[in-house]
């Protein structure tokens, strides 16, 4: 007994020292695909209309061309900002830090988002849209 209590004060002081190493946390499956064009509110989307994108590859450098025809379907002008993200042929983001770029949308008049990529090897584009941010 003399050396059973002070064995079982060793195991609970053992045991309180193991840390207990939390489960990692999984990330959810989103089911939406990105389209090609993404707008951040469905607001904006009530708010717009678009054109089919246009794509044109310069013959000398390559390089792919991004024309996005946008319109502001209100009476009001709208100050939206967008980012163009180039993606290779195997879907990989070419320039995930892409800079948003700012446009104002005159009412009921069509306008043109423009981009182009960098590098040739470029092959689609993900335009995503919001309301422009006051810094």
């Amino acid at each position: 007994m003399k050396h059973l209590l002070p064995l079982l004060l060793m195991l609970t002081v053992l045991m309180g020292c193991q840390q207990n190493v939390p489960a990692p946390v999984a990330g959810r499956a989103d089911p939406y695909l990105p389209q090609q064009i993404n707008l951040s509110q469905n607001d904006l989307r009530q708010r717009t209309a678009f054109l089919q994108p246009r794509l044109a590859r310069d013959s000398q450098t390559e390089l792919l061309f991004v024309e996005v025809p946008v319109r502001a379907t209100t009476n009001q002008q709208l100050y939206v900002e967008y980012r163009v993200v180039f993606i290779d042929e195997s879907g990989m983001e070419i320039n995930p830090e892409a800079s948003w770029v700012r446009k104002t949308l005159a009412p009921n008049v069509w306008t043109t988002l423009t981009a182009n990529s960098t590098t040739a090897r470029a092959a689609d584009f993900r335009m995503d849209i919001r309301y422009q941010r006051i810094n």
